[in-house]
C-alpha cells in the first residue's frame, strides 16, 4: 500500500499524459500497484521495477519515487521531466538500472549517485546537466555501462572513472571535458568494448595506454583538439572494428601498426594533418570495408591502394594528391564509392575505372584532369552519381551515359567538353540533378532534358527553349529542338549523297588506308556451355528478339567483350553443319568499320549459333520512325551517311562477292557511338575452294 501511495504522489507531479498512459493507476480492493502501467512486483508485493519509457510524460521526478526502497530498475528515459534528480535517490539501494535519458534536467548530477554501489547500468545521457562528475562515481565498481553524452559537463572525468574495471561501455561525447584523453599511465577497463569520448575539449597526445584496451571494439574520440601522432601500440587493440580519430590535430604518418589490427573494418582519420602512410593491402587492413581520409595532407594515391581486398568506401577528397589515378584502381570489383574531390590529379581517367562495375559514386570533382571521358563507363551500371566537375576533361559526352540507369546525379559542368548533347541522357529514369554549365556543348538542347537552365549557361553554342535561345536554321529549314523532317524529297536526297560518297571513295588512290586498314579476323569457337553462361543460362532479361528460324540474345564473353548470339532453329542449316562452319570463317574476315562483324560461332551437337559485336543502339530504323520526332542530331546523320557510303564502296570494290542484301533503314545498326553497320549480308559464288556452298545470310542483326 505505501508504495501505491508513492507513486500517485508521484503522479500528482506530473502535469501533462499526452496519451493517458497512467489512466490505470488507482487504488484497487488489492491495495497494490503492481497492475499498473510500467509497475513490476516481487514476490512481496513490493515495487521492484519502474518503467515508464517513451510515455511523453511532463513533469518532475520527486523525492516521492525514492520510497520504493526495493527498487532494481527506475527507467523514466525519452520524456519531458524537468528540474533534477532528487538527491533522496540514494535510498534505493537496490538499484542496478537507472535511466533518465532524453529528457529536460537541468540541474548538478548529484554525487549521491555515486552511493548507489550497486548499479551497473547508469544513462543520464541526452539532458541539460552540468557541473562535473562526482567523485563518488569511483564507488560504481559493478558498473557496465555508463552514458553522460549530450550534457554540459566539464572538468576531468578520468580521474574519476578509471578504476571502473567492470566497465564495457563509456559514452563521454558531446560535452565539455578537458584533459588527456585517458589517464596518461594507467587504464584499468580490461572489458571495456566500446568508448566514445567525441565532440569534447580533450587535448594532449594519445597516450601508450591506449593499447592497454584489448577488449575494445569501437573508438571514437573525433572532434577534439588532439595532437601527437598515433601511438604504435594500438595494434594491440586487437579486436577493434571502428577507430573514428577525425577531427583533431593529429599529424605523421599512420603508423604500419594500424594495419596490424586484424579486426580493422572502418579507419576515419578526416580533417587531421596526416601526410603518408596510406592503408594498402601490403601493410595488412585485410577486412578495411571503409577508409576516410580526406581534409589531411596526402600527396599521392599509392598504386597499391587496389590491393585492399574488401573496400568498398574510398574518400581522399581535399588533400594535395598529385599526378594520376591508378590504372590498378579497376581492379577493386567490389568497391561502392570513390571520392578523389578537391585535389591537383592531372592524368586522364583511366579507362579501367569502368571494371569498378558495382561503383554507385564516383567523385573526380576539382581536379586537374584532362582528355576525354572513357566510354568504359558503360561498364558501371550500378552508377548513381557521377561528378567530373571542374577538370581540363576534353571530347564529347559519352552515349553511354544512357545506359547508366540507376544515376540519379550527373555534374561535367566547368570542363571543355564540346560537341551536342546525347539525348539518352534525357531517357535516365532517375535521373534528377544534371549539371553541363561552363563547357563547349553546342546544338539543341534535347526535349526530354526538363532540366533549369542553370544546368546549361555557359556554354555559347547550345539552343533551346530552355535557354530562352532560338536555333539556327539548317539546309533552308528552322530545325525544332529534337525534330527531324522525313519526306520522299529528303530520302532521294540521301541516297543522292550516299552514291555520290561512294563513287568518290572508290576513286580514291589506291595507297589509301582502306586498302591497308583491315587485316583478316579470326573466327573464335565457342562451345555451348560458353554460351550458355555468357548469356545467363539464355535468360530473358537477355533476350533481344527472335523470328522463325532464330533467336538473339545479348551476352558478355569470359573475357568481357559483349556480343549479340544468334542461336538458329534446326531448320536452317539441318544436317550440312560443316557449310556453316566454313560459311561463318568467310564472315569473320569481313573485318570493316561500317560492316556487322561476326567475331565467333558455336557448332555443336546441341547447339548452333553465330556470335556478332553488339549494336546497342538498334536500327536506324527506330530512331527514324518509332516517334513522333527524330532523336538524332545532323551531325549524327550526317556521320552515319557517310559510314554507309564508306561500307557500301567497299562492298562494291573491295570485296565484290559481298552483297547488301536488303538496302534500307532496318538493316542499318547503330553501336554505343551511334556509328552505323551494315548488317543482312551475303557472300555470293563459291567461298570454298573444296565444295560449292549455299549462299547464308548473316544473323548478325539485332
Amino acid at each position: 500500500m505505501k508504495d501505491a501511495y508513492s507513486l500517485l504522489q508521484f503522479r500528482s507531479t506530473i502535469w501533462n499524459d499526452t496519451y493517458m498512459s497512467l489512466r490505470n493507476w488507482y487504488l484497487s480492493f488489492s491495495g497494490d500497484a503492481c497492475s499498473w502501467k510500467g509497475v513490476s512486483c516481487s514476490a512481496s508485493r513490493r515495487v521492484s521495477a519502474l518503467n515508464l519509457a517513451g510515455l511523453t510524460l511532463y513533469g518532475a521526478i520527486t523525492p516521492s519515487i525514492t520510497d520504493l526502497t526495493e527498487l532494481t530498475v527506475l527507467d523514466l528515459s525519452n520524456n519531458s521531466f524537468m528540474g533534477g534528480i532528487p538527491t533522496q535517490i540514494s535510498r534505493c539501494k537496490e538499484l542496478t538500472e537507472f535511466n533518465v535519458a532524453y529528457n529536460l534536467l537541468t540541474a548538478d548530477v548529484p554525487l549521491e549517485l555515486g552511493f548507489l554501489t550497486k548499479l551497473k547500468v547508469l544513462r543520464i545521457n541526452d539532458n541539460n546537466l552540468y557541473g562535473i562528475l562526482p567523485p563518488t562515481f569511483s564507488n560504481l565498481t559493478h558498473l557496465a555501462h555508463l552514458s553522460v553524452a549530450g550534457n554540459m559537463l566539464s572538468g576531468y572525468p578520468f580521474e574519476t572513472i578509471s578504476i571502473l574495471k567492470n566497465l564495457e561501455f563509456l559514452d563521454l561525447s558531446s560535452n565539455k571535458f578537458k584533459g588527456s584523453v585517458l589517464n596518461q599511465t594507467v587504464v584499468n577497463w580490461p572489458k571495456l568494448a566500446k568508448f566514445i569520448a567525441r565532440a569534447n575539449n580533450f587535448d594532449n597526445v594519445l597516450p601508450a595506454t591506449l593499447g592497454n584496451l584489448v577488449a575494445l571494439q569501437e573508438l571514437d574520440i573525433s572532434q577534439n583538439s588532439i595532437q601527437g601522432t598515433i601511438p604504435d601500440k594500438i595494434n594491440k587493440c586487437g579486436n577493434l572494428v571502428i577507430m573514428n580519430l577525425s577531427c583533431n590535430a593529429l599529424s605523421g604518418a599512420i603508423p604500419s601498426a594500424v594495419g596490424e589490427i586484424p579486426t580493422l573494418s572502418v579507419l576515419d582519420l578526416r580533417a587531421n594533418s596526416f601526410n603518408s602512410g596510406l592503408p594498402t593491402g601490403i601493410n595488412g587492413y585485410n577486412n578495411l570495408v571503409r577508409l576516410q581520409v580526406s581534409r589531411n595532407n596526402f600527396l599521392a594515391i599509392p598504386d597499391d591502394l587496389a590491393t585492399l581486398p574488401n573496400i568498398l568506401d574510398v574518400d581522399i577528397s581535399q588533400n594535395h594528391l598529385e599526378g594520376v589515378i591508378p590504372s590498378t584502381l579497376g581492379t577493386m570489383t567490389r568497391v561502392l564509392s570513390l571520392n578523389f574531390s578537391y585535389n591537383n590529379l592531372s592524368s586522364n581517367i583511366p579507362p579501367q575505372i569502368g571494371d569498378c562495375a558495382r561503383l554507385s559514386v564516383l567523385d573526380l570533382s576539382h581536379n586537374l584532369l584532362k582528355e576525354i571521358i572513357p566510354y568504359t563507363i558503360i561498364k558501371m551500371r550500378s552508377l548513381e552519381c557521377l561528378n567530373l566537375s571542374e577538370n581540363h576533361l576534353s571530347g564529347r559526352l559519352p552515349e553511354e551515359f544512357g545506359y547508366l540507369s540507376e544515376l540519379t546525379e550527373l555534374d561535367v559542368s566547368g570542363n571543355a567538353i564540346g560537341g551536342t548533347i546525347p539525348a539518352a541522357i534525357g531517357t535516365l529514369p532517375r535521373l534528377t540533378f544534371l549539371d553541363l554549365a561552363f563547357n563547349k556543348l553546342s546544338g539543341i538542347i534535347p526535349t526530354n532534358l526538363n532540366f533549369p537552365a542553370s544546368s546549361f549557361v555557359g556554354n555559347a553554342d547550345l539552343c533551346g527553349p530552355i535557354l530562352n535561345k532560338s536555333c539556327t536554321t539548317y539546309v533552308g529549314r528552322t530545325v525544332a529542338p529534337g525534330g527531324m523532317m522525313v519526306s520522299a524529297a529528303g530520302l532521294v536526297l540521301t541516297m543522292t549523297v550516299i552514291m555520290i560518297l561512294t563513287w568518290w571513295f572508290c576513286c580514291r588512290d589506291e595507297t589509301d588506308e582502306l586498302n591497308s586498314s583491315f587485316p583478316a579476323g579470326v573466327l573464335r569457337r565457342l562451345t555451348s556451355e560458353a554460351l550458355q553462361r555468357a548469356t545467363e543460362d539464355f535468360s530473358s532479361i537477355n533476350y533481344i528478339g527472335s523470328s522463325a528460324l532464330c533467336t538473339v540474345y545479348k551476352a558478355e564473353l569470359s573475357d568481357g567483350l559483349e556480343v549479340a548470339v544468334k542461336v538458329l532453329s534446326p531448320e536452317y542449316y539441318g544436317s550440312n553443319r560443316r557449310s556453316f562452319s566454313m560459311e561463318a570463317k568467310m564472315f569473320a574476315k569481313v573485318l570493316h568499320p561500317n560492316i556487322v562483324k561476326v567475331v565467333g560461332c558455336c557448332n555443336s551437337v546441341n547447339m548452333v549459333a553465330l556470335v556478332s559485336e553488339l549494336m546497342p543502339n538498334g536500327s536506324l530504323e527506330k530512331h527514324l520512325y518509332a516517334g513522333e520526332v527524330c532523336d538524332l542530331t545532323w551531325i549524327q546523320r550526317l556521320d552515319i551517311i557517310l559510314g554507309i557510303a564508306e561500307a557500301v564502296a567497299y562492298m562494291h570494290h573491295e570485296w565484290e562477292s559481298l552483297l547488301w542484301c536488303d538496302f534500307r533503314t532496318r538493316s542499318i545498326l547503330l553501336d554505343a557511338l551511334f556509328k552505323p553497320h551494315i548488317s543482312n549480308y551475303r557472300i555470293a559464288g563459291n567461298p570454298s575452294s573444296e565444295e560449292n556452298l549455299p549462299p547464308g545470310e548473316v544473323l548478325s542483326h539485332f
